[in-house]
């Protein structure tokens, strides 16, 4: 069937949102601006009467939809578009097997819903065994204990071939799907050991450690940032890193807050949040290993890390989390962001 795109939609201007998040001000609702609708494959209805004075609204304005094939297995890439949301995807009535995250493909493993921040992909099987007669609901939903929105449902509807009486689906969520949702599932990925890769690599002893405390922080100017080791990014766009490594330039000013691991390919990040608030960490270009901690320190958790846990770009960090990135790199000189984004913030 190929990709699916879901995420979260603003009817306001990109720049106005950003704007706000940027804003110097103490009002929650508003440097973590609330996203007006849900969207699957850029569609989903929305009541106009909540849309503000003098905009254009269509009501009903209609959902995706989606046709299988009886009996056959259908592959879905499933991708977080949206600019904030941590999203639960279901299908009423059948099961999904999850093949890959972030093109890392794993052991595949049932599921009966797939947790997914910003940015984050997950490829999943889907076989066609319910009755070929009825339709299905396809949903996307804003889990709201790590995200705000004012419409956190989104539908689209799924048919079977052969089938010529497409009506609105009466089916019911899934149970389990339902309980993604409560405030004890809070904003976190797959568990370690289910999300074991199809090609194992062990985890090897790192040529370098770093610990990072992530927070966000009001400065002195009323404005929040995001702050590592209690510096926040300002970086140079006319001068990417990755190029002036390879130029042999690992001088940099402070305010860049660059990491430089000399020669070492092998090197650990303990990341510790203290922010009470759910955010995705990346880290551009590579694809590293997240093992549990037991504590905020470099200690890993015992018996809990598997012989080789799972590699993805994209991990979500829990509220007062304690996680460790281990990447390794066959260049002798690289550059790669790690960076907390200004995604899922839910809290005070």
């Amino acid at each position: 069937m190929g990709p699916l795109l879901l995420g979260d939609y603003y009817h306001r201007e990109y720049f106005d949102v950003v704007e706000d998040a940027a804003a110097a001000t103490d009002d929650f609702n508003v440097y973590v601006p609330w996203s007006d609708n849900n969207l699957i494959n850029g569609k989903n209805n929305y009541n106009c009467s909540m849309a503000t004075d003098n905009a254009t609204c269509v009501s009903n304005a209609g959902l995706a939809q989606f046709g299988f094939q009886p009996g056959k297995t259908h592959r879905l890439r499933l991708m977080n578009i949206g600019a904030a949301a941590l999203l639960h995807f279901s299908i009423d009535k059948h099961k999904m097997k999850v093949i890959a995250h972030d093109f890392e493909p794993v052991v595949p493993y049932e599921a009966d819903f797939i947790t997914l921040g910003a940015a984050q992909r997950t490829d999943i099987l889907v076989t066609a065994d319910a009755d070929p007669n009825e339709t299905y609901w396809i949903r996307s939903t804003i889990t709201l204990n790590c995200s705000v929105t004012h419409n956190a449902h989104s539908f689209a509807v799924l048919s079977y071939e052969g089938n010529d009486r497409i009506q609105e689906p009466t089916t019911s969520i899934s149970a389990a799907a339902a309980a993604a949702d409560e405030t004890s599932f809070l904003c976190k990925n797959d568990d370690l050991n289910k999300t074991v890769p199809y090609f194992p690599k062990p985890v090897t002893e790192p040529e370098a450690v770093e610990i990072i405390e992530v927070d966000l922080l009001t400065n002195a100017t009323g404005h929040h940032v995001w702050i590592m080791n209690n510096r926040t990014q300002r970086a140079n766009y006319h001068r990417p890193l990755l190029l002036e490594a390879a130029q042999g330039n690992t001088s940099f000013p402070e305010e860049w807050n660059v990491y430089n691991f000399g020669s070492n390919r092998t090197v650990r990040i303990v990341l510790n949040t203290i922010y009470q608030s759910a955010h995705p960490m990346h880290l551009h270009g590579h694809s590293f290993v997240g093992p549990p901690l037991a504590m905020p320190s470099l200690v890993l958790a015992a018996n809990a890390i598997p012989a080789s846990p799972c590699r993805r770009p994209w991990r979500m960090g829990r509220p007062h989390d304690h996680q460790s990135r281990q990447s390794h790199s066959t260049r002798h000189a690289y550059a790669a962001t790690l960076r907390p984004s200004r995604h899922s913030i839910r809290g005070k």
